[in-house]
């Protein structure tokens, strides 16, 4: 019985491999306004850091990079994810679900819980932090890998529940999949 059960895990991945294919996604994402989620009910977002978003362009370069599993309009992904501030970039385990509709794509990303720090720092942490984020993106160019939209991203703290912190941003980026 033993024997059969590895056997079906291995058959499992081993098809798994054969329907997924490899992205990578690069862009840039523009912070336009930071807030929080309060009690779980109300988004409070900060006026003082929203008037510096507003005057001051702060683009930050990210990446992915996703073992993508393409079902028709949906797309289910895992991999990893780095945000970088050009002298330290944080990467991430992250996993994603696209849902196609057409000239737009709704995303759903989550990652966390393991950080690789490259930079001034570079160091190796673990813990209970996790990024949430949803975004909506308009698909352009004749293979439609160019891409311009917005989201929002958070950061969960599960042993602080009374907030939630968000950054709503502007991004554009490039998605490339294998065939």
């Amino acid at each position: 019985m033993k024997r059969i059960a590895v056997m079906a895990l291995l058959l499992a991945m081993v098809s798994a491999l054969a329907f997924g294919q490899i992205r990578i996604d690069a862009g840039i994402a523009v912070p336009i306004g930071i807030g929080a989620v309060l009690d779980g009910s109300s988004l409070e977002m900060s006026s003082s850091i929203g008037e510096f978003l507003s005057r001051t362009f702060l683009p930050l370069p990210e990446a992915a990079l996703h073992y993508q599993f393409d079902l028709g309009k949906l797309k289910m992904g895992i991999g990893a994810r780095a945000f970088t501030l050009i002298l330290e970039t944080m990467v991430w385990p992250n996993a994603f679900v696209e849902y196609d509709f057409g000239p737009v794509v709704a995303e759903a990303q989550l990652g966390g819980g393991a950080f690789l720090l490259l930079g001034l720092v570079s160091d190796f942490q673990a813990g209970d932090v996790f990024f949430p984020d949803l975004s909506v993106w308009m698909k352009l160019g004749s293979k439609q890998d160019l891409r311009i939209g917005a989201g929002v991203i958070g950061i969960y703290l599960p042993e602080q529940s009374s907030s939630f912190p968000v950054v709503v941003y502007l991004g554009g980026k490039i998605t490339i999949a294998s065939d």
